[in-house]
């Protein structure tokens, strides 16, 4: 029978001072997405370039630190306002103007 991995559950590509720099920046500044810690580490050589992005995103959503869980910190989406009717948007299309002759 096959075995199972003995590191099974764990990042192979993500060592030790790169999680602790992931949970510091997340503790730090909660709404920091996955993304930009990946940029963060790799500018301050806590990886190396060659490291997948995916990777540090599903160490994120593996050990939910996805959002932020300050209960009195609201997670705003892109383009919301904290009010209604603060945002309009409009659709303008301009198409040739085509005349019939009778």
């Amino acid at each position: 029978m096959p075995q199972e991995w003995s590191d099974k559950g764990s990042t192979r590509v993500l060592p030790d001072t790169a999680i602790e720099e992931i949970y510091r920046l997340k503790e730090a500044f909660p709404k920091l997405n996955a993304t930009q810690i990946y940029h963060h580490l790799v500018k301050e050589s806590f990886i190396p370039a060659t490291v997948n992005v995916c990777a540090v995103q599903r160490f994120v959503k593996k050990h939910d630190l996805k959002s932020a869980r300050n209960p009195t910190m609201r997670d705003r989406k892109a383009f919301e306002e904290d009010e209604p009717g603060k945002m309009w948007q409009a659709d303008t299309v301009y198409l040739p103007s085509y005349s019939v002759k009778p």
